[in-house]
Formats: structure tokens, C-alpha cells, sequence
């Protein structure tokens, strides 16, 4: 569940520093404000068409918004993403 709020503190960055609210992010990814509010909020977890949305409205990498540090890594199987 960390990760996902982590997740969702970088796409709040990201949309604050590209300078958009909420709703505009939602309007120009084609998800409703509130699937934006819970993904910002580590409560859903976007899947990958959702997350491409958004590296395309906030001109991002996938890969920059996805390499998430994980402190347990080496301490059993990766985690599972979906």
C-alpha cells in the first residue's frame, strides 16, 4: 500500500508542477476527477492505460513515474503491480 501512495505523491508533483488542477488533469487524461483523487491518494491503483494517460498529459516517462525506491527489495519476490 506504500507504494501505491507513493505512486499517487508523484503524479500530484507532477501535475502541480506542470501547473494543473485536479480536473483538468482528469479532463485531458479522459478519467473522471474522482479516479484522479484516488489514484493521488494511493486509494486505487491506475492500470497501465491510466498511468499512460498521464505520462502523456504530464509529459513524463513511464518509467520515471514507476521506479519507485523499494526499501524490502531483497527481502523475498519483487512486489506485484495490478
Amino acid at each position: 500500500m506504500e507504494l501505491l501512495k507513493e505512486l499517487g505523491r508523484r503524479i500530484q508533483k507532477a501535475r502541480k508542477e506542470k501547473g494543473l488542477t485536479q480536473q483538468e488533469l482528469a479532463d485531458q487524461s479522459h478519467f473522471s476527477l474522482k479516479h484522479i483523487q484516488s489514484c493521488e491518494r494511493g486509494v486505487k491503483n491506475p492500470s497501465f492505460e491510466i498511468l499512460c494517460a498521464f505520462c502523456k498529459v504530464l509529459n513524463l516517462s513511464l518509467d520515471s513515474l514507476m521506479n519507485l525506491d523499494c526499501p524490502d527489495r531483497g527481502r523475498g519476490p519483487p512486489p506485484r503491480v495490478g
